[in-house]
């Protein structure tokens, strides 16, 4: 609740963007067939999302005040 908040855009943005890398890990790991061709795909996106979303996190947490 302390992120909806307003001046806290930032911590929104990465909280978004990690449920976008869980949502894609799960549709990854449940959907997709072992062998399909967006699988790898679906890999590299899931980890880009988590660490950008970490970034965003820290950073709005840091410059929140």
């Amino acid at each position: 609740l302390a992120s909806l908040t307003p001046g806290q855009h930032w911590i929104i943005i990465g909280a978004m963007l990690f449920m976008a890398s869980d949502t894609i890990l799960g549709f990854e790991r449940f959907v997709m067939s072992s062998i399909g061709q967006g699988r790898w795909a679906a890999s590299i996106a899931v980890w880009v999302f988590y660490y950008v979303a970490q970034l965003i996190l820290t950073l709005g947490v840091i410059f929140a005040g």
